[in-house]
């Protein structure tokens, strides 16, 4: 996200800082999901992998929710 600043209205510093957080914590969240249900995948536990998929899917969607909401 290549954006001048964090929200395009004026705001505190520290609540800039806090929703950079976020978004940086719910982009690991994504990440995380989606590499453990390869790892699932791999090793033939289906189940755990469908729940990771669809968390790490839940995750993208509200990173995508976020961007498109500024």
């Amino acid at each position: 996200m290549n954006r001048p600043q964090c929200l395009p209205v004026p705001m505190p510093a520290a609540l800039c800082a806090a929703f950079q957080a976020d978004l940086v914590a719910l982009h690991g969240q994504a990440v995380n999901c989606a590499a453990m249900a390869r790892w699932y995948a791999q090793r033939g536990n289906w189940p755990a992998a469908r729940r990771k998929a669809v968390q790490a899917l839940a995750a993208i969607n509200q990173l995508q929710a976020l961007d498109t909401g500024l």
